[in-house]
């Protein structure tokens, strides 16, 4: 027959070993979702990073064109799409208004743990313009 003490400490050990479980699970789960988010973002900051730079080399080769008067967005256009080409992963949106090269972007980063609950893939998106503003002399 066990004693009193017996039992108390054999129901504490169960009791132990299942916040034990639940709590190193629980962690698990936490550590996955900050390593696929950190993945995220970073994706985001490259999305966003690719959307500047070709928002500027579109602004800076139409630059000239809008400078002596004439249409650079042509220029702009193929310029911004021939950098695009350096960031292999990464679609590209581009669009000329009033000088104004604007650059969108998109990106989908393959998840590790999200994964087990059906999210295979996230997206992430970038945005940047560039425009030319002459500085009026004097």
């Amino acid at each position: 027959m066990k004693t009193l003490r017996q039992t108390w400490l054999h129901e504490r050990g169960v009791s132990i070993s299942v916040f034990t479980v639940i709590a190193v699970g629980a962690l698990l789960i936490a550590g996955g979702l900050a390593m696929d988010g950190a993945a995220a973002a970073q994706a985001h900051r490259r999305a966003e990073a690719a959307a500047a730079q070709v928002a500027r080399v579109g602004a800076d080769a139409g630059a000239a064109f809008r400078l002596a008067g004439a249409d650079g967005g042509p220029a702009a256009l193929q310029a911004a799409r021939l950098t695009a080409a350096n960031y292999p992963g990464i679609e590209f949106e581009m669009r000329m208004s009033g000088g104004q090269v604007a650059v969108y972007t998109t990106a989908r980063v393959d998840t590790t743990f999200l994964q087990f609950i059906g999210i295979r893939s996230l997206t992430v998106s970038g945005y940047a313009s560039a425009a030319l503003i002459p500085t009026p002399p004097g």
